[in-house]
């Protein structure tokens, strides 16, 4: 799939696609929390999802933590079984980087956006270079991406149009790393947090609590003819790529916190007659 990607503000990648007819579908792959490099992560599962995104001819977004990152020298949180021996060098947060270059640049093309979690932002504070932006920057000098790099929170705007220009079609995905979990409700209740956050939003997506599921939030607005109507605003929270629950020991088991879910969503927008058709499948 081609698109146009434009930077309309810090916050804000405009994805622009042309469409033929009403109904053409377009995929993405949304993800979060992968901690490709942590001993931990499901690679075989994180790249069966690439595969698959590439036969759907679909971009992919990863809404932060796209790295772990915790096994440098004066890093609180560093344990000896949390870092990969190929990581275990004196160059530790440089030799990640280049490991993950090279193991996702077949997929360069792909990727369309990488944004900040608390993990990325973690190694900005304690060592002030940022990994997502550096890795970022070698997919796109190295391999030619269209790839960019987002902050924490922000939008995507989708833009659907004729091959003329004409007939115009928006989406607009609002997206944040994540705060607010719960054992019990699972975060649900940040559903009427971020719509009132992100209001113009069609959708919102946010991570960090390793769960995964899918909220229809009914809003009432007006439409150009005077007439109010019900529109669904998504609220979507992305899993996780680590499995942290395989050995029955480890911080998260000690903790008590339950198993979470692995995987990502599959994104598919289909320009219609009143707007965009959003439809999510769980990627799991």
């Amino acid at each position: 799939m081609e698109y146009k990607i434009t930077r309309t503000d810090e916050t804000v990648l405009e994805v622009r696609m042309t469409y033929e007819s009403l109904g053409q579908p377009f995929n993405f792959l949304l993800q979060s929390d992968v901690h490709f490099d942590n001993p931990k992560c499901n690679r075989k599962l994180y790249f069966s999802h690439l595969e698959e995104a590439r036969k759907r001819d679909a971009g992919v977004f990863c809404f932060g933590d796209f790295f772990c990152l915790m096994q440098g020298r004066n890093d609180r949180r560093m344990t000896k079984g949390s870092i990969r021996p190929e990581h275990n060098t004196d160059n530790y947060q440089d030799t990640v980087i280049l490991d993950t270059h090279a193991q996702i640049k077949e997929y360069a093309s792909q990727f369309i956006a990488f944004s900040d979690g608390n993990h990325e932002t973690a190694v900005v504070k304690n060592i002030e270079t940022n990994p997502l932006s550096r890795l970022v920057s070698r997919l796109r000098l190295e391999n030619k991406a269209d790839a960019h790099h987002l902050p924490y929170n922000g939008y995507i705007k989708f833009v659907f149009t004729l091959p003329d220009g004409s007939r115009v079609r928006t989406w607009k995905l609002a997206f944040h790393h994540g705060k607010w979990g719960g054992v019990v409700s699972k975060g649900v209740q940040a559903v009427a947090r971020y719509s009132s956050i992100f209001p113009d939003a069609d959708a919102i997506i946010s991570g960090h609590t390793h769960d995964s599921w899918l909220v229809q939030h009914p809003q009432y607005r007006i439409n150009n003819s005077g007439k109010m109507v019900q529109k669904t605003q998504w609220h979507v929270k992305t899993a996780t790529y680590k499995d942290e629950f395989k050995t029955g020991s480890g911080f998260a088991v000690e903790k008590i916190v339950q198993p979470k879910p692995l995987g990502g969503w599959f994104l598919k927008l289909q320009p219609h007659q009143e707007g965009v058709k959003a439809s999510f499948e769980v990627a799991n």
